[in-house]
């Protein structure tokens, strides 16, 4: 056993010792470094094909990642309803989903086509809230709401309370966000929700419209036109019990 690993010993010892030398060879220059061999260039479909795809891999996925991105928002933006009429919800209680797609179809029945492309869609965005609950679901829905105010300005009625409503006054010195009339909400609106067992809608609430007159807004045809489809909402909702 011992004259074995004696021998290996030695032959490992011969072999770094060859290699020390011939490295020694190699920086005196009495030995020539060997040349590069040369990249045999793809011949067949397959080799080229693969030889392709190595290279360029990357800005292939960077291409395909660009048109699936741009086909999902062109898809998007056709296919999305051109609404009569929408509704943003910003309340300091709570207001579920489910409720939401009843108050779309609560205003359905009192709004008009607006349009003219015969049929009548109402969207209701809810950005409902709890001071007290979870802050960075708090903040992201005070962000959704911030988004909707600066950039959707087709967007003119809302329903909120006492707290949102002062809230939002009270953010400008100049001028208010919202117009001083309001209109309580009827108790048809509420019932709507209740008799389906959904989640429980706050009370008191009421329906007011942004206001577009102290600003550039009312020279905006579309902001205009959404203006007078919410005006003609408010007049049907007081003949509503």
């Amino acid at each position: 056993m011992s004259d074995k690993y004696n021998n290996e010993t030695l032959r490992q010892q011969r072999k770094a010792r060859e290699e020390f030398l011939k490295l020694k060879k190699m920086q005196n220059g009495e030995i020539s470094l060997p040349e590069p061999t040369a990249q045999k260039a793809p011949e067949t479909l397959k080799e080229k094909s693969e030889n392709f795809w190595y290279y360029n891999r990357y800005k292939i996925l960077s291409i395909v990642l660009i048109i699936v991105i741009t086909a999902i928002c062109v898809t998007q933006c056709v296919m999305r309803p051109d609404y009569d009429l929408t509704v943003t919800i910003y309340t300091s209680s709570l207001v579920g989903d489910d409720d939401c797609k009843e108050i779309e179809q609560f205003f359905k029945n009192i709004s008009e086509d607006v349009n003219g492309d015969g049929s009548i869609n109402v969207q209701v965005i809810n950005c409902s809230y709890n001071e007290n609950g979870n802050r960075e679901i708090l903040y992201a829905t005070k962000t959704k709401f911030q988004a909707i105010v600066a950039s959707e300005q087709e967007y003119i009625l809302f329903i909120t309370d006492e707290y949102s409503y002062n809230q939002m006054n009270s953010i400008s010195s100049d001028t208010n966000f919202f117009d001083d009339d309001t209109l309580i909400l009827p108790d048809s609106f509420y019932n709507l929700c209740e008799s389906k067992d959904l989640y429980e809608l706050p009370r008191e609430l009421f329906i007011t419209k942004r206001i577009v007159s102290q600003s550039v807004l009312n020279k905006n045809e579309n902001v205009m036109r959404s203006y007078g489809a919410a005006d003609s909402v408010l007049e049907k909702l007081k003949n509503v019990e």
